[in-house]
């Protein structure tokens, strides 16, 4: 027998198939609209100020680099995460062509977050930025010869150099040109452990 849709779009997960039966309870098919999505974003408590309902937002996503999808903000979380320290931020982002898939990791800009009065910053090469379990890290410096993996929030990044929000204070020493050698050093001794 034919089921019809209550709404138009895609089918993103189907549990039934042919000859199968089915109870009135039993979800066959789920069906999403594409057309926009939403994108689940974090401001840290010290940059909420400056984001607002109705502003532009730029997102790009790993999968298209270099490319920028546009998109609004449509709701800020009425309270922060006690442990992040952030609130979350809905982004309504249109989807044409439906190239965007829900799921996809993505940065959001919020269009004029910033005080246009000078402010200090803190801030590292981006070749001391390594991506450890799906998290931005550095290898700060606690010893001679010795370091330690610190997971870091990034901010805007202007040319060779990235802010750095959250992980280090200042006067942390960070490895920039050999962060790449210490993560393949970290990932041998992690496979090591397991075995």
């Amino acid at each position: 027998m034919a089921i019809a849709s209550p709404l138009a779009g895609t089918v993103v997960k189907r549990a039934a198939h042919v000859g199968q039966w089915a109870e009135p309870t039993h979800n066959l098919v789920e069906v999403a609209s594409l057309d926009a999505l939403w994108l689940e974003a974090a401001v840290y408590e010290r940059e909420l100020r400056f984001v607002h309902p109705g502003q532009e937002v730029t997102v790009e996503v790993r999968a298209f680099p270099g490319e920028v999808f546009k998109g609004t903000v449509a709701l800020v979380d009425a309270m922060l995460d006690p442990r992040t320290r952030s609130a979350g931020v809905r982004v309504e982002l249109p989807n044409p062509g439906h190239r965007l898939k829900p799921g996809m990791f993505a940065t959001a800009r919020v269009e004029g977050t910033h005080a246009h009065a000078p402010r200090r910053l803190l801030a590292i090469p981006w070749s001391a930025i390594q991506e450890v379990d799906g998290h931005q890290a550095v290898f700060a410096r606690v010893g001679e010869r010795a370091y330690e993996l610190r997971r870091v929030h990034t901010g805007e990044r202007a040319g060779d150099d990235v802010e750095i929000l959250d992980g280090l204070a200042p006067g942390d020493e960070v490895a920039a040109l050999g962060s790449f050698l210490l993560k393949g050093q970290l990932l041998r001794e992690t496979l090591g452990e397991d075995e």
